[in-house]
């Protein structure tokens, strides 16, 4: 997702904010394309509508199987709870990164709209224009890391917390 390291020291091999070191834009670009669309289908696995059967959500049913010892009984609660909890803390931490994304993303676009029909605008102006950090992940929490009101569907994360 964008998370990078940074050599001590030794060059060979080294990884920056750009990526390993040798790595043409090409390959940074399609690795880029990649990270997005594996948390967009993290999103969406979070987001999944459990509607009559939550066991045909991924989430849930993967949380069943870390469930299950290695002698065929079932985890005590104080053991499994630390396994609901790493769920959330992920889920929560993909919401933030892709509020971030959306963030970048319709900066970007103001600012090509902007280049086309020369407003003549900063890019201070244009980070201004665009929408808040806070109100993209806000938007993101409501839809499926909070409890379900109005009528939606419960959503995995909601079915983790009643659990």
């Amino acid at each position: 997702m964008g998370f990078t390291r940074r050599s001590g020291g030794n060059s060979e091999g080294a990884v920056t904010d750009q990526g390993e070191e040798g790595e043409s834009d090409e390959e940074i670009a399609f690795m880029r394309r990649i990270q997005r669309e594996v948390l967009r289908f993290c999103i969406d696995l979070l987001n999944y509508p459990l509607q009559d059967n939550e066991y045909k959500s991924v989430i849930i049913s993967g949380l069943a199987v870390l469930g299950i010892c290695d002698d065929d009984r079932w985890l005590n609660a104080e053991d499994y709870t630390s396994k609901y909890s790493a769920v959330a803390k992920l889920a929560q931490m993909m919401v933030v990164y892709k509020g971030y994304e959306q963030r970048q993303e319709e900066i970007k676009r103001k600012t090509e709209a902007n280049e086309r029909q020369g407003n003549g605008l900063t890019a201070e102006q244009i980070g201004e224009a665009a929408r808040s950090y806070f109100h993209h992940i806000r938007r993101l929490t409501f839809q499926f890391i909070t409890m379900a009101y109005d009528g939606r569907d419960p959503t995995p994360m909601q079915w983790i917390y009643k659990a």
